[in-house]
């Protein structure tokens, strides 16, 4: 494999413009000096419990031995301490610190009275953090950003709450349904950048639990009316307490300064029932002569703290804790999360403005243990100059489109197909027969507007009687289609309320089943006779025009000659989705997206399924194998050049993934006898922080730069050849450009080849007239690997949902998802039947 692509002269194509990023510089003392300290906690704790190693830490330099910390070290939360003095302790120490309030209490190295031992490390100066941007070989730049982030989070921590570089304040919180509030946040961290450390600011926002009594959170959450429903609650209502309730902190309101405790789960039987065990008192009665406390609500429901009865309490003792997150994935609530994203949506002028008040807020200036470690941010966002590429016209059958802000208008397919007949299934039982008619009408127009053959103006209605299921209604379906035709229709078009479970039904039925092209429509969007109708029917037509076989317009030649001009080219979009934590029995699912002409516009997807949680794509070789032979039947020769643009690779795993990837791409030529491509692989990320604001005359109708914004230095990586592109139109919100690093480059592209042909990628996604915000390929195979997708691939007889299959009885092995995995149906695995 090929070394780290070398620097290449900087891109100069392009329009220079002046942006401000959200970048703050950090200057280091030059005379500091730090002293490094390795921490062991005995016993350990569990690898993610840095947050109770923080509290340990924190109680042994202000409670335990504060004479032996003076002053305080900063701390990573795991094996390392930062000390701006060398302790006069020594080399060695072992501390004892006592948490547990038991008599007598435990020995020390157990849980409850730990053993702290701290050995001294190496000394360096904090300037010399900074000396990779003369001498690379000098520090890692992780080192660098993970060093300075452990001073930089010290003083926030202790006033905010936090997850990860995440922190909370309560200025500009939002109150939902008096349970749940809305938290505005910062995002900081330390970015080792090719001329000095920054810190990356942000601004974030979460759902956080209110600190209240917990019952009146039930009441709230369950919309009660009356409290006395509380001994009366159903096993739905249960199950939703369960679901949403197990694993918040509580803290028990007769017991003050109590350590808080973890809900294991809901009983509805009042206190008055449970027993603490087969012959003893009752909980009522326990609590009565343990603590004196007479319940007010013995009937209703309590709380397990833990797996056994003995530690049951009533739901009338119970608060909810302070600084608790929501889990966001749990939120079933479609209008609280349109309010969500709203709030997250802030202008790019405000966000701004909101995120220079980050610095004063996270105390950079006023923290002790920034003061003392000689580390001074600039308050003032960096300003920067940048590049504005020009938009890349698209071409369509009867002449070419010029973007404007990033969106054009639509013509006459480059390449359309025919609908020879069809059928549409009314899933919505209570869409009037004349509204469907007469959109199908509209949509016919559509279609033929745009250049589609349509043959058959009135297709064959299946509408879904309120009585029937889904399931009874495709296999009748199904029947009456062969008993009918003697070939399958073009196309099945579906009008549907939204049901995601019916989705993933008529999927199976057209993608894997049938190979038939299927397209839903939303009946609260298709049967509206408004403004809108024609521009949604317009949308309809491009997605069923490829997903028949067709392509709906690609970049103007002149912007893709590298692509057209040289030897054969395949464009590969690849990427990876990967279970929740709490999941890891589920498998990985990998997707690929390979181009098959020459204008790079027409695609084929693969996907696979493999270990969970496994980033790099262990069934490269068989997918790029077909691939590369579906190419060559369609070109009559195999590509001799490979543009690879690979999602969802962080930054450790670079190096593992390249050597991988780019060793499966050449094992795939070599097992079919062909001869070793030329590869640029390029890894394209969008979870990031890093923002820019033009200046005012610069701005599109958003407040946002206008597409084509590039930035490839000052900011840039110190050992890779990154660069940014804002390609995109903003339309709500603040844009996040994508970031592009090239890993490998044997096509020996310049700067502005790579950029240029980059941006003209995102001109190509088939289904939307503008520009997107990542290369097409990228964003077909995550729409390939995405879960919503990939139930579509397994057999109903194993539940990929992310609830049920972690919840009913043993999980699913990695062999039964294996057997279960269908793929798609032969009929379309040329055509892009997954937009």
């Amino acid at each position: 494999m090929s070394g780290p692509v070398a620097r290449r002269p900087k891109g100069v194509v392009g329009d220079p413009i002046r942006v401000t990023t959200n970048m703050y510089p950090v200057a280091l003392h030059p005379d500091r000096v730090i002293y490094l300290y390795n921490v062991e906690i005995v016993p350990e704790l569990s690898a993610n419990s840095s947050r109770r190693n923080y509290e340990l830490i924190d109680i042994l330099q202000n409670y335990a031995h504060p004479q032996a910390f003076n002053p305080r070290a900063a701390y990573d939360g795991n094996h390392i301490l930062l000390s701006t003095v060398q302790y006069a302790w020594g080399a060695h120490h072992e501390f004892p610190v006592l948490t547990s309030k038991k008599s007598p209490p435990p020995p020390i190295g157990q849980k409850g009275h730990f053993l702290i031992k701290i050995t001294a490390g190496p000394s360096f100066p904090i300037s010399s953090l900074a000396n990779y941007v003369r001498f690379p070989d000098s520090i890692r730049p992780a080192d660098v950003v993970a060093y300075l982030n452990v001073f930089l989070r010290m003083a926030p921590m202790s006033t905010h709450a936090f997850r990860g570089n995440n922190f909370y304040v309560d200025q500009g919180s939002r109150v939902f349904d008096d349970w749940l509030m809305l938290r505005r946040g910062f995002f900081q961290s330390v970015r080792a950048t090719a001329t000095g450390p920054m810190i990356n600011m942000d601004i974030t926002s979460t759902l956080f639990w209110i600190k209240r009594p917990l019952m009146d959170t039930v009441i709230s959450l369950l919309r009660l009316s009356d409290h006395r429903a509380l001994s009366r609650l159903d096993d739905r209502q249960l199950h939703t307490l369960n679901r949403l309730l197990r694993g918040v902190r509580v803290v028990p309101l007769h017991r003050p300064g109590a350590a808080p405790k973890v809900i294991c789960g809901f009983d509805k039987r009042g206190a008055d029932t449970i027993r603490l065990d087969e012959s003893g008192i009752t909980v009522e009665d326990y609590m009565h002569e343990k603590y004196n406390r007479r319940l007010s609500y013995p009937k209703y429901l309590c709380v397990s703290l833990s797996k056994r009865d003995q530690n049951m309490l009533p739901i009338e003792l119970l608060g909810i804790d302070k600084n608790q997150f929501f889990d966001l994935k749990k939120l079933d609530n479609p209008v609280w999360d349109k309010q969500i994203r709203t709030f997250a949506m802030v202008k790019p002028s405000e966000r701004l403005r909101i995120t220079n008040t980050g610095p004063e807020l996270m105390q950079h200036a006023q923290s002790d243990y920034m003061v003392r470690a000689g580390i001074r941010v600039n308050p003032t966002p960096l300003p920067l100059n940048a590049r504005s590429l020009r938009p890349v016209p698209v071409a369509y059958a009867n002449g070419q489109s010029a973007p404007r802000f990033g969106a054009w208008k639509n013509q006459t397919f480059f390449r359309a197909m025919s609908v020879q007949f069809w059928a549409v299934l009314v899933l919505d039982h209570q869409a009037p027969p004349p509204a469907v008619k007469s959109f199908i009408g509209r949509l016919v127009s559509a279609m033929e507007h745009c250049g589609i053959h349509v043959l058959d103006h009135t297709p064959t209605l299946y509408p879904k009687d309120a009585r029937q299921n889904i399931t009874q209604l495709l296999d009748h379906v199904k029947a009456d289609l062969m008993r009918r035709f003697k070939e399958p229709p073009s196309l099945l078009l579906i009008v549907t309320p939204g049901d995601a479970g019916w989705y993933t039904e008529v999927k199976q039925l057209g993608d894997i089943t049938l190979g038939i092209p299927t397209q839903h429509v939303l009946s609260s969007k298709a049967l509206r006779e408004d403004r809108g109708s024609a521009e949604y029917c317009e949308n309809v037509a491009l997605k069923i025009n490829v997903k028949m076989g067709g392509v709906n317009f690609v970049p103007h030649p002149d912007s893709i000659a590298w692509i057209r001009n040289g030897d054969p080219l395949m464009v590969i979009g690849a990427d990876t989705s990967h279970p929740r934590p709490q999941e890891e029995f589920k498998p990985t699912i990998a997707a690929i997206a390979f181009s098959v002409d020459r204008e790079v516009s027409k695609y084929n997807g693969m996907v696979t399924i493999q270990k969970g949680r496994q980033e790099i794509i262990g069934n490269l070789v068989t997918s790029l194998k077909t691939a590369i032979t579906t190419f060559k039947a369609t070109n009559r020769i195999a590509p001799k050049r490979i543009l690879f643009y690979r999602d969802g690779v962080s930054e450790g795993e670079y190096a593992q993934v390249v050597a991988s990837e780019i060793q499966s791409i050449r094992q795939a030529f070599k097992e079919l006898n062909e001869a070793p491509p030329k590869i640029t692989f390029i890894v394209v990320g969008k979870r990031h922080h890093l923002r820019f604001y033009p200046d005012k005359r610069d701005e599109d109708r958003s407040g946002n730069a206008n597409p084509g914004l590039v930035i490839d230095h000052t900011i840039t990586s110190p050992t890779h050849d990154d660069f940014y592109l804002l390609s995109h139109q903003g339309i709500l919100g603040t844009s996040r450009p994508m970031h592009a690093i090239p890993l490998v480059d044997e096509n020996g592209l310049s700067s502005d080849m790579l950029q240029g042909l980059t941006f003209a990628l995102t001109h190509n996604y088939q289904r939307a007239t503008r520009s997107v915000s990542i290369p097409a390929p990228i964003y077909y195979a995550d729409i390939l690997c995405s879960h919503e997708r990939a139930r579509v691939h397994f057999d109903p007889s194993i539940d990929f949902a992310s609830e049920t299959a972690s919840s009913n009885g043993p999980h699913p092995t990695s062999q039964q998802y294996l057997q279960a995995f269908r793929p798609v149906a032969r009929g379309l695995r040329d055509k892009m039947y997954w937009m």
